[in-house]
C-alpha cells in the first residue's frame, strides 16, 4: 500500500532527505512550516519500506547545473522573495 508524504527540503543547492526506499517525488512547493515558509516535496511512498537518503536540488534561475542536469525535473517553486527554484530529484543518495 502506498500513500503521499510531505518532506521539508533544506534551502541548499543540493541536499539529501531521508525517504522510504522507492519513493517517487510527485510535486514540490512552498508551504508554511514551524520555521516559516519552506520548500517541501510530496512523494508517493510505501510507509513500511526502510529509509534511505534521497538527493534533490533547488536550482535558482540562471545558476549553472552541471551536477544535476541528468536528474529528474519535478517542477518550479516560487519563494516568497520572488526567487524561482527549479526542483530536481536525484534519486538515492549516500544515506543522509
Amino acid at each position: 500500500m502506498r500513500t503521499i508524504w510531505k518532506f521539508e527540503v533544506p534551502l541548499e543547492l543540493v541536499s539529501e532527505v531521508m525517504m522510504p526506499v522507492g519513493a517517487r517525488v510527485v510535486h514540490a512547493g512552498c508551504q508554511d512550516s514551524v520555521f516559516g515558509q519552506g520548500v517541501h516535496v510530496w512523494a508517493l511512498v510505501d510507509p513500511e519500506a526502510p529509509r534511505e537518503g534521497r538527493r534533490g536540488a533547488g536550482v535558482p534561475t540562471g545558476v549553472l547545473v552541471s551536477d544535476v542536469a541528468e536528474w529528474i525535473y519535478v517542477n518550479a517553486v516560487e519563494l516568497p522573495n520572488g526567487i524561482m527554484l527549479h526542483v530536481f530529484d536525484g534519486g538515492p543518495g549516500t544515506g543522509g
